[in-house]
């Protein structure tokens, strides 16, 4: 009974009997130091705040009764799932009412798509678009999707969740219509070009995001030009390979071979793909024909091209930035993650752009818990009083939600620095009156140019950012890691961190009597 047990004070119980209670039970002291087998607690968790509910210990119990993981290959984003039922429950249920509730944990492996696999709390809208037909059936609460089970034998057609249609419902139920911005459409391209975020590996190196930057700025290199650039940037990587990175780059379509060749009418030089290329060929410039000059093979020189999204410098806009930070909190900081990529949202104003959302879903003291980010990502321009005044108004809007500020510059202007430390601040008050607020996180090319979580990428740098490698557990992940990048970047010191604790002292003033000016008698 006495296994880590808290006993709480009701509102009209004394604090003097709740403890004359807890002495009156006589426990003998527990076996191993540590393990304490009583905790009064003289405060009660404000159950009627969700935010405050995650985080004062005021969750709900949970009954379960079996576990199991399915290992399913979705045909055409589709699958079967068996129901699981307990072995003492019936059949059949009379009127067909469920029998016992199915909770879901969907994790998507391998794809090249963005798939929802942190499913938020939410109504009908929601509903659909998570299980299209089986609305009767299915449920969307604080632990993910639920499914009601009322038969043993009845297997449940199931769609493969994507991310988007989600986010939508999600964001209608609150009121709020979005679309996919134009730079949320050239991202989601570009993330598909990758082959999904399995093939962004290069991606952490920024010697690699240097060399999609001089391939998308260039009409084309000739093939003397390619080699250089790859050998540099191969030389810069650990380990790295100039066939492997030259391979990823066609693979992934980032770049064609074809052709460069001199027009003889107006002396411009153009570039042919292979699938272009002819014994007859018109020049782009004079639009004159021309024979392909087989008498002199000289003259053809080969040359690479961008392709896609990396054909010029505004072809990717940005949309490096927002894949390198999806990819740090859905490969390192949390368990599971639904994305959307920059979106256009409106509710009854104007319109405000977000360049990426993220639902999160980790599983905290044997409980699920979800979160809401929202992000504005830049490469290497900075950060704007705009982008910043935005970005706090639009998370304010959702309580509870993390805001990040995504650069892949290494360090912050001074005028960022002021601005967002601002920001900060106002978070500490609102949290230190015990209301929801929205962690602030700052990450630069430090946590995105990594391969590994930001606590051991800080271990690795060294210096004054190997002290916050071994901070300390947070009872929230994000809200730990908005801790140490504030601390990291905004030039806080410890006279911040004392303004900034979690339960601020009470202070009880009392009046002292006037002493008169010749002093006591």
């Amino acid at each position: 009974m006495f296994n880590h047990t808290t006993l709480l004070k009701a509102p009209s119980v004394d604090e003097k009997d709740h403890e004359a209670f807890a002495n009156s039970l006589n426990l003998k002291p527990a076996k191993q130091d540590g393990f304490g087998k009583l905790t009064r607690q003289p405060w009660i968790p404000r159950v009627w705040s969700e935010w405050d509910r995650r985080r004062n210990g005021g969750g709900r119990g949970e009954i379960s009764v079996e576990r199991r993981e399915v290992r399913l290959a979705p045909v055409e984003n589709r699958f079967y799932l068996a129901p699981l039922l307990p072995k003492f429950a019936a059949e059949f249920s009379r009127h067909c009412t469920p029998r016992c509730a199915n909770e879901l944990e969907p994790r998507v492996y391998g794809e090249t798509g963005l798939h929802a696999e942190a499913i938020p709390q939410g109504g009908d809208d929601l509903v659909r678009a998570v299980g299209g037909y089986i609305l009767r059936d299915l449920r969307c609460s604080a632990d993910g999707p639920v499914l009601l089970v009322d038969h043993r034998r009845f297997e449940h057609r199931l769609d493969l969740p994507e991310a988007e249609p989600i986010f939508k419902a999600w964001f209608k139920e609150r009121g709020w219509s979005v679309e996919l911005s134009d730079n949320g459409y050239i991202v989601k391209h570009v993330l598909k070009q990758f082959g999904g975020l399995w093939g962004t590996n290069w991606l952490t190196e920024e010697c690699v995001i240097q060399l999609l930057h001089e391939i998308a700025s260039k009409k084309w290199l000739t093939a003397e030009t390619f080699r250089s650039l790859i050998h540099k940037a191969a030389n810069q990587i650990q380990f790295a390979d100039v066939d492997r990175l030259t391979k990823w780059l066609v693979d992934a379509k980032i770049i064609k071979l074809g052709v460069e060749l001199q027009c003889p009418q107006c002396r411009q030089r153009s570039w042919y793909s292979i699938a272009d290329s002819d014994y007859e060929l018109r020049c782009g410039q004079c639009l004159e024909d021309f024979a392909l000059p087989t008498e002199s093979p000289k003259e053809i020189r080969w040359a690479y091209r961008g392709h896609g999204a990396f054909t010029s410098r505004h072809g990717t806009q940005g949309g490096l930035a927002v894949i390198l930070t999806l990819r740090l909190f859905k490969g390192h900081s949390l368990d599971q993650v639904t994305p959307m990529l920059s979106f256009n949202a409106t509710k009854g104003g104007p319109k405000m752009e977000v360049d990426l959302a993220l639902h999160t879903r980790r599983i905290r003291g044997g409980f699920p818990e979800q979160g809401v980010i929202f992000a504005e990502c830049k490469s290497y321009n900075e950060f704007t009083r705009a982008d910043i005044e935005k970005m706090e108004s639009f998370a304010q809007q959702f309580p509870g939600a993390a805001m990040v500020f995504s650069t892949l510059r290494r360090e912050l202007t001074p005028s960022e620095v002021s601005m967002l430390a601002r920001v900060a601040k106002r978070g500490w008050r609102t949290r230190l009156k015990g209301d929801a607020f929205s962690p602030l996180v700052i990450l630069t090319g430090n946590e995105l140019f990594s391969s590994t979580e930001p606590w051991n990428t800080w271990r690795q740098l060294g210096g004054r950012y190997e002290r916050f490698a071994h901070w300390p557990y947070h009872e929230d992940e994000i809200e730990g890691l908005a801790e140490a990048t504030q601390y990291l970047y905004l030039a806080f010191d410890s006279h911040d961190y004392v303004n900034r604790q979690r339960r601020p002292r009470v202070v009880a003033a009392t009046k002292q009597p006037r002493r008169s000016k010749g002093g006591p008698k």
